[in-house]
């Protein structure tokens, strides 16, 4: 009869270790299911396209430095030729094919336009200045074109910032239970097993460490 009952008894230990060691895999497959998803997420929001108001901000700005660069790199002077007014629409067509188009005046002089500099000053640094709304609202056609299809999420600046920051301090705290619950599985006497991309921040971190995050 004794011995039946240690049997028993041992059987009745043993399934309840085995009920335990399940309910502590469930729970170390629910954090690393997390982790991993935050982890997709992660890469999302790192990859995401630009709303349009960032793209047309930074196409602002992009505009912007070519005209301050054109504006460094070349000088008009008399605007009008013998016959004409300077027509702005018709210069932007012909400056596509030439390189130099009028000489400073202290070299034998032109009307219109002339360069300070060697460097060359290309159509686009002239649509810059002459033209600034066009070619912003062209680089956004172009750049909204580019990232069609590319990725589903849109987000300004401030909101990749601070979504990058949230899904960063979640991971972070799901790093720290799944080592922590390791070493707590470890310590009842469980075998676990690690992930081979844990943060080792956390890995190498003091019990004391752990527990206090």
């Amino acid at each position: 009869m004794k011995i039946r009952s240690l049997a028993s008894s041992l059987a009745n230990a043993v399934s309840a270790q085995r009920s335990a060691a399940q309910e502590i895999q469930r729970n170390f497959d629910e954090i690393r299911s997390r982790i991993r998803e935050i982890r997709g997420q992660l890469r999302d929001a790192h990859s995401a396209a630009p709303d349009t108001a960032g793209i047309r901000e930074r196409a602002t700005i992009v505009v912007s430095q070519l005209a301050d660069e054109a504006r460094g790199r070349i000088y008009f002077q008399h605007l009008r030729t013998e016959a004409d007014e300077f027509d702005a629409a018709t210069f932007i067509k012909s400056a596509a094919t030439v390189s130099i188009l009028h000489a400073p005046p202290s070299v034998g002089g032109g009307t219109g336009l002339g360069f300070t500099s060697k460097t060359n000053v290309t159509p686009l640094h002239l649509e810059a200045l002459l033209r600034p709304d066009d070619l912003t609202a062209m680089l956004v056609r172009e750049a909204e074109a580019g990232f069609e299809g590319a990725s589903e999420l849109r987000l300004s600046t401030k909101e990749r910032e601070a979504l990058i920051q949230r899904l960063t301090s979640e991971l972070d705290e799901l790093e720290r239970a799944d080592e922590a619950a390791c070493r707590e599985a470890e310590s009842a006497g469980f075998n676990v097993e690690r992930r081979t991309d844990a943060d080792p921040r956390w890995l190498l971190a003091a019990d004391s460490d752990l527990r206090a995050a």
